[in-house]
């Protein structure tokens, strides 16, 4: 891949005329490389703009490729002092980054799992490490490991397109964010509106997100990158921390995250009859963290991700997720693809009422054993 230097307007913003990188003295341009899920581009303004593009496939994941690649870029950051900006974008028409690549995750053995875990936290320290601004320009759906990199960075802008969903699903795998996201959100937006994202799995809408100070702007697709470059250049941002420091000072303390634990674990086993370990453990991870040094509290996540991948729980919800994910990309239309009966051996009804006790009374009069 070669890297770019982009001519702009006036504004010092449209791109322009494309020079070659080898006319201005940037540390990568003696050692170009080509690279596959992530590309680099210099603007003449010195904002090293990453671009992730996985290739065949209309979605982008973090694995252990994506990460490394990730880790190369920052290396070239790193020893690019001329550099005065970062910008994290992607090419896809409705996704960011999609998370965690789950098929790897679901195959990995204890060890693979670990190593995992631990590389990309490490790279995601790295990116939040960095003496320069670093934005991440959000359109489509940043969830999950998208989102943890996104916290990463010090600011984040998003488009407000419909597309455009921002959370964190973990506890919904059985599993909890644990590439810094269970650490960072909390020190973001303050324990209450953390817990609420982080046990309950959502995934907002930008405006949402924004509301929860899980953003910083919104601003139309075709603008981010310009916006963010602009940004940096004029120092324009305000860290979401100094925003709401009293607010975060108030709930983030030892004292209110112990009384906030008691009440909401009381709340799950009501809710969950103790059946979903991860959300107990992602409050226990969160409100623990919170009085903990930031890698202490990435050490929580690492140990509580391990526990929990090894649940049956885990196995289940992420079968669950695989077999939705199939059914979506099913066609059901008649006269397009033939509708193929599944032959139904036995069927379980959970819940009861007129609707639960009818539709069990429906499938024995076919002969059907309900359970």
């Amino acid at each position: 891949m070669r890297t770019e230097v982009l001519a702009t307007n006036e504004k010092g913003l449209n791109p322009g005329i494309v020079q070659s990188a080898r006319e201005l003295p940037l540390a990568s341009a003696a050692q170009e490389k080509s690279f596959i899920f992530a590309h680099r581009r210099v603007t003449d303004g010195r904002i090293c703009v990453l671009t992730f593009d996985r290739p065949d496939s209309s979605a982008n994941v973090f694995d252990r490729a994506t990460l490394g690649e990730l880790d190369e870029h920052l290396n070239f950051i790193a020893g690019s002092p001329e550099l005065k900006g970062v910008v994290l974008t992607s090419a896809k028409n409705s996704v960011f980054i999609a998370g965690a690549d789950l098929h790897a995750l679901a195959g990995a053995s204890a060890n693979d799992l670990t190593h995992l875990i631990e590389l990309g936290q490490s790279v995601f320290n790295r990116l939040a490490s960095l003496n320069i601004p670093t934005v991440a320009a959000i359109h489509g759906a940043c969830v999950g490991g998208g989102f943890e990199v996104c916290l990463a960075c010090h600011y984040r802008v998003a488009s407000p397109d419909r597309a455009t969903k921002i959370g964190l699903p973990e506890t919904q795998l059985g599993i909890l964010p644990g590439w810094g996201g269970s650490t960072r959100l909390p020190r973001l937006i303050g324990l209450p509106r953390a817990l609420d994202v982080i046990l309950g799995g959502k995934t907002l809408a930008a405006k949402q997100a924004l509301k929860y100070g899980m953003v910083d702007d919104l601003v139309p697709r075709e603008r981010l990158v310009d916006f963010a470059c602009r940004k940096i250049l004029t120092r324009g941002f305000e860290p979401g921390r100094r925003r709401h420091g009293l607010k975060l000072w108030a709930t983030n303390n030892r004292l209110f995250a112990t009384a906030v634990s008691l009440r909401i674990e009381s709340q799950l086993l009501k809710k969950t009859r103790g059946h979903y370990p991860a959300v107990f453990k992602a409050l226990e991870v969160v409100t623990r963290g919170l009085s903990r040094t930031l890698a202490e509290s990435l050490a929580l996540e690492r140990e509580a991700i391990l526990e929990l991948a090894g649940t049956e729980e885990c196995h289940n919800l992420i079968r669950i997720f695989f077999m939705q994910e199939h059914a979506k990309k099913q066609s059901y239309i008649l006269g397009q693809t033939p509708v193929v009966a599944i032959p139904v051996e036995r069927a379980a009804v959970l819940g009861a009422g007129v609707m639960g006790a009818g539709i069990a009374q429906w499938l024995s009069s076919r002969g059907i054993p309900v359970i």
